[in-house]
């Protein structure tokens, strides 16, 4: 039966008959056919149920086996034939975490953090085998020093309550008197504060008086008002921290009205005794008086011109909208003129935003490169696999190493050690979202009314040798700025940053919290960042930002 199967399919590819076959009606054989023989017959010798070369009888491949230069050879791993990972062309059926990765797609080894499920590498769960030295807050590990997030070992952090601090990784009680507090003085919930507010006033370990309407805080003691800036007596311009009348034209005091002079942002200018973005002031674009980044579709601008809204087919490209297609607007695929495909498919193949391209025949597109793992793999190549070409590994167009397929750099990014990452010089634009600060803060009276309670937030941000600050939010200790507020490099971002949450108060600006960060790796490529519990405060809840990447 296996002979009669043969010969039928032998029969149906007659069309490979080898040029070399015998004329002369001689036996088929080395002499006469390049291919194999197959019941005398010289045939092709390239198909699985006639694989062969030379003259030889043909062979029968099996069924995960292919004819590849005459020989029956395993077919090449790849989404085809494998539900889990090709690590060379060996396909791994159960991944693991050294070897991880689904579809046929190249293993990969996941991070001394990370856990593979499900064919990914995904984020081991916080706990002490990820976080001894700390504790865990929303499954991320944090130093646990802080009195909001405090405790060790993996453990979920504790929040210390009014009248304690977080020592060694503990909340110990902390008695508030005049020894342990000569400064300031004692809130309600037993907390040393530093007495110099409206809402919190005091010194030398007593407890802390909310003065009055029309009475400042001064020296620890609540003294009645002298200021006599008001709009009658000041009416072209403001009234300053000192109750004196001030023009009122600078973002330093900036109103009118004889109202509470306004410290403008960093990227507002003062106009006509008002906040207001200007080009001075903005490299993205205005909306309102506020500056945006410029890079969005619904907010789309640079160097201060008024956002646009891009519509018909239109993307924001390089702060204009215009129809295109590139690393911007097409980061996972690629480009087919102005249109962004996946980049997934073999007849247009790519990722980052480059231009599509067709694979060749035996060729697969994975993770946006074409490649034949017949050709290329980890078996004849120690660099990485790109259009079937074995590359060295060492730049952004063709990273990677063992034979894998090489990854594509993303144009903020260097091959570094044979793997795409951010590279230090590359520019990334900083928004600060919103900022939560405990809603059982009390901050102090707004001037002249007294909506007491509720805090007038702003926040000022350090990186490398900038210093900038957003507009003043009133009113509310959950503000949403979405403020773009400067351009720095990833390696000033991932140094040494300093944050400081300030209550804008009509005397002296109250700190709500201060402290010095890192921005990681992993959160400029997602784009953003949330910081919990900055500094020694736990008065601050959480601060976001945005990051964007721009040439």
């Amino acid at each position: 039966m296996k002979r009669i199967f043969v010969l039928g399919i032998g029969l149906g590819a007659l069309a490979l008959l080898s040029a070399c076959g015998d004329d002369t009606g001689g036996a088929c054989g080395p002499s006469n056919c390049v291919g194999c023989c197959q019941d005398g017959v010289c045939v092709g010798g390239s198909l699985p149920q006639a694989c062969g070369t030379k003259g030889a009888a043909c062979s029968v491949c099996g069924a995960s086996e292919q004819c590849i230069s005459g020989a029956c050879s395993a077919e090449p791993c790849g989404p085809a034939n494998c539900s889990g990972c090709c690590q060379g062309n060996q396909c791994i059926q159960n991944p693991s975490d050294s070897a991880c990765g689904s579809g046929g797609m190249a293993c990969r080894t996941c991070g001394a953090t990370e856990q593979c499920q499900s064919g990914q590498c995904q984020q081991k769960p916080c706990g002490p085998g990820t976080c001894a030295q700390g504790c865990c807050f929303n499954n991320t590990c944090l130093p646990g020093t802080n009195p909001g997030v405090c405790g060790s070992g993996g453990n979920a952090c504790t929040q210390c309550q009014p009248g304690e601090v977080c020592d060694n990784q503990q909340c110990k009680a902390v008695a508030c008197n005049a020894s342990t507090c000569p400064g300031g003085c004692c809130s309600s919930q037993g907390a040393c504060v530093a007495g110099t507010s409206e809402a919190a006033c005091g010194t030398a370990g007593q407890p802390c008086k909310t003065c009055g309407n029309n009475e400042t805080c001064q020296a620890g003691s609540c003294t009645p008002s002298t200021s006599t800036c008001n709009a009658t007596t000041c009416p072209n311009g403001c009234c300053d921290s000192n109750g004196q009348c001030t023009p009122g034209n600078t973002g330093a005091a900036c109103g009118t009205g004889g109202s509470p002079c306004n410290i403008c942002g960093s990227s507002q200018s003062c106009v006509s005794g008002k906040c207001t973005c200007t080009p001075t002031a903005c490299t993205g674009c205005c909306e309102g008086d506020f500056c945006k980044p410029g890079h969005l579709d619904t907010s789309c601008g640079e160097n201060g011109a008024a956002c646009q809204q891009c519509s018909g087919g239109t993307k924001c490209i390089a702060g204009a909208c215009k129809k295109g297609c590139d690393w911007s607007t097409c980061p996972a695929g690629c480009c087919d003129g102005d249109t962004c495909k996946s980049g997934t498919d073999t007849s247009a193949c790519g990722t980052s935003g480059v231009p599509c391209q067709p694979c060749g025949m035996t060729e697969s597109c994975l993770s946006g490169v074409c490649n034949d793992f017949g050709l290329c793999s980890s078996g004849n190549c120690s660099g990485c696999c790109k259009n079937s070409q074995c590359e060295p590994g060492g730049t952004s167009q063709a990273c990677g190493s063992g034979g894998q397929v090489c990854e594509i750099c993303s144009f903020f990014q260097s091959c570094v050690n044979n793997q795409c990452a951010v590279a230090p010089t590359s520019k990334w634009k900083v928004t600060v979202v919103e900022v939560e600060v405990d809603a059982n803060k009390k901050c102090d009276y707004a001037f002249p009314t007294a909506t007491a309670a509720l805090c007038d937030v702003y926040v000022e941000l350090k990186v490398g040798t900038q210093t900038k600050t957003t507009q003043v939010i009133s009113d509310t200790n959950n503000p949403v700025f979405n403020e773009y507020l400067l351009t720095a490099t990833a390696a000033d971002l991932m140094g040494a940053i300093k944050i400081s949450v300030w209550d804008s108060d009509i005397d002296a600006d109250d700190p709500i919290a201060d402290c010095s960060n890192t921005i990681f790796e992993s959160e400029l490529e997602s784009g953003t960042a949330t910081i919990y519990y900055c500094g020694t405060s736990s008065d601050l809840k959480k601060i976001v930002f945005a990051f964007t990447p721009t040439t």
